[in-house]
Protein backbone atom coordinates (compact mmCIF):
# COMPACT_ATOMS: atom_id res chain seq x y z
CA UNK A 1 0.00 0.00 0.00
CA UNK A 2 1.27 3.61 -1.09
CA UNK A 3 1.81 5.16 2.57
CA UNK A 4 3.12 8.57 2.11
CA UNK A 5 2.01 10.96 -0.12
CA UNK A 6 5.35 11.62 -2.00
CA UNK A 7 5.25 7.72 -2.39
CA UNK A 8 1.55 8.29 -4.28
CA UNK A 9 3.13 11.28 -6.60
CA UNK A 10 6.58 8.51 -7.85
CA UNK A 11 3.77 6.05 -8.15
CA UNK A 12 1.46 8.32 -10.13
CA UNK A 13 4.22 10.13 -11.77
CA UNK A 14 5.59 6.51 -13.02
CA UNK A 15 2.08 4.96 -13.83
CA UNK A 16 0.69 8.15 -15.11
CA UNK A 17 3.18 8.67 -18.37
CA UNK A 18 0.52 8.74 -21.23
CA UNK A 19 -1.42 11.38 -19.00
CA UNK A 20 0.26 14.68 -18.81
CA UNK A 21 2.43 15.20 -16.34
CA UNK A 22 0.78 18.55 -15.74
CA UNK A 23 -2.38 16.99 -14.81
CA UNK A 24 -1.16 14.45 -11.92
CA UNK A 25 0.87 17.62 -11.17
CA UNK A 26 -2.37 19.62 -10.87
CA UNK A 27 -3.99 16.78 -9.12
CA UNK A 28 -1.15 16.65 -6.24
CA UNK A 29 -0.96 20.39 -5.93
CA UNK A 30 -2.70 22.40 -2.79
CA UNK A 31 -2.31 26.08 -4.06
CA UNK A 32 -5.59 26.11 -6.60
CA UNK A 33 -7.93 23.76 -5.03
CA UNK A 34 -10.71 24.29 -8.31
CA UNK A 35 -7.76 23.32 -10.39
CA UNK A 36 -6.93 20.37 -8.28
CA UNK A 37 -10.03 19.16 -8.58
CA UNK A 38 -10.77 20.04 -12.25
CA UNK A 39 -7.39 18.07 -12.73
CA UNK A 40 -8.07 15.26 -10.21
CA UNK A 41 -11.81 14.84 -12.37
CA UNK A 42 -10.10 14.56 -15.23
CA UNK A 43 -7.27 11.67 -14.15
CA UNK A 44 -10.55 10.07 -12.74
CA UNK A 45 -12.27 9.95 -16.43
CA UNK A 46 -9.03 8.99 -17.98
CA UNK A 47 -9.54 5.90 -17.38
CA UNK A 48 -6.18 4.80 -17.02
CA UNK A 49 -6.02 4.15 -13.41
CA UNK A 50 -7.34 1.54 -11.15
CA UNK A 51 -7.05 0.10 -7.56
CA UNK A 52 -5.10 1.97 -5.08
CA UNK A 53 -4.04 4.71 -7.61
CA UNK A 54 -7.31 5.75 -8.34
CA UNK A 55 -7.96 5.62 -4.94
CA UNK A 56 -5.22 8.84 -4.29
CA UNK A 57 -6.88 10.54 -7.10
CA UNK A 58 -10.71 10.23 -5.09
CA UNK A 59 -8.78 11.21 -1.86
CA UNK A 60 -6.94 14.58 -3.27
CA UNK A 61 -10.26 15.13 -4.78
CA UNK A 62 -11.74 14.91 -1.31
CA UNK A 63 -9.15 16.95 0.38
CA UNK A 64 -9.87 19.65 -2.06
CA UNK A 65 -13.44 19.54 -1.86
CA UNK A 66 -13.10 19.95 2.41
CA UNK A 67 -10.75 22.80 2.18
CA UNK A 68 -13.14 24.63 0.47
CA UNK A 69 -16.03 22.93 2.56
CA UNK A 70 -17.71 21.04 0.66
CA UNK A 71 -17.65 18.24 3.36
CA UNK A 72 -20.50 16.14 1.56
CA UNK A 73 -18.65 15.97 -1.00
CA UNK A 74 -15.59 15.43 0.00
CA UNK A 75 -17.18 12.44 1.83
CA UNK A 76 -18.31 10.76 -1.24
CA UNK A 77 -14.89 10.95 -2.41
CA UNK A 78 -13.05 9.65 0.53
CA UNK A 79 -15.87 6.82 0.20
CA UNK A 80 -14.74 5.79 -3.38
CA UNK A 81 -11.04 6.29 -2.22
CA UNK A 82 -12.05 3.44 0.47
CA UNK A 83 -14.23 1.26 -1.82
CA UNK A 84 -11.50 1.21 -4.29
CA UNK A 85 -8.34 0.57 -1.31
CA UNK A 86 -10.16 -0.75 1.25
CA UNK A 87 -6.92 -0.76 3.33
CA UNK A 88 -6.06 3.56 3.11
CA UNK A 89 -5.78 4.67 6.18
CA UNK A 90 -5.73 8.62 5.11
CA UNK A 91 -9.01 7.94 3.37
CA UNK A 92 -10.49 7.20 6.66
CA UNK A 93 -8.49 10.09 8.10
CA UNK A 94 -9.55 12.28 6.01
CA UNK A 95 -13.43 11.21 5.50
CA UNK A 96 -13.65 11.27 9.62
CA UNK A 97 -12.32 14.86 9.50
CA UNK A 98 -15.20 15.78 7.31
CA UNK A 99 -17.69 14.09 9.46
CA UNK A 100 -16.09 16.15 12.38
CA UNK A 101 -17.05 19.02 10.02
CA UNK A 102 -20.70 17.97 9.15
CA UNK A 103 -21.38 17.37 12.53
CA UNK A 104 -21.31 13.10 12.35
CA UNK A 105 -19.38 12.38 15.60
CA UNK A 106 -20.03 8.84 15.93
CA UNK A 107 -18.80 8.44 12.17
CA UNK A 108 -15.80 10.45 12.39
CA UNK A 109 -15.02 8.05 15.70
CA UNK A 110 -15.62 4.96 13.89
CA UNK A 111 -13.33 5.94 10.77
CA UNK A 112 -10.14 7.42 12.61
CA UNK A 113 -10.48 4.05 14.48
CA UNK A 114 -10.42 2.50 11.55
CA UNK A 115 -7.30 4.47 10.50
CA UNK A 116 -5.46 3.80 13.61
CA UNK A 117 -6.26 0.04 13.16
CA UNK A 118 -4.87 0.02 9.70
CA UNK A 119 -1.67 2.26 10.29
CA UNK A 120 -1.16 2.60 14.32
Amino acid sequence: MLRTPLMALAFLCVTALPLAADLVEDCLQDNDLDLKIGSCTAAIRSGHWAGEELAWTYNNRGRAYSKLGEYDTAVTNFDQAIRLSPGFSLAYYNRGKAQVELGKYEAAFGDFNQSLSIDP
